[in-house]
C-alpha cells in the first residue's frame, strides 16, 4: 500500500467526477462509513465506483472508528497491492 502526502484536496463542481476518473486503472481502497457507501451507490456519478473491478470499498466500522478497528482494516490489507 501506497500512502501519499500531502493528499490532493479537491473541492469544486467536478470533485466527484474527478474521484471516478482518479480510480481508472488504480487499485484502489475507499474508506467510508456504512451510511457513506449506501449514498454513494445512489449517487449520480459515485455509483460508476461500483462498476469498476480495481475498487475495494472498506466500510465495516463504525462512523468513528477505534484505533483497533483501523488497525484491524490496515492488518487486512496490508499484503494486497492497492495504488
Amino acid at each position: 500500500m501506497n500512502f501519499f502526502n500531502p493528499v490532493k484536496i479537491i473541492f469544486n463542481a467536478n470533485a466527484r467526477a474527478s474521484v471516478i476518473k482518479e480510480c481508472i486503472n488504480q487499485k484502489t481502497l475507499i474508506f467510508c462509513t456504512e451510511t457513506a457507501y449506501k449514498r454513494y451507490q445512489k449517487d449520480i456519478y459515485l455509483n460508476e465506483l461500483f462498476d469498476m473491478h480495481n475498487v475495494i470499498f472498506e466500510h465495516s466500522f463504525s462512523s468513528n472508528p477505534s484505533l483497533n478497528e483501523i488497525n484491524r482494516i490496515a492488518i487486512k490489507y496490508k499484503n494486497r497491492s492497492i495504488n
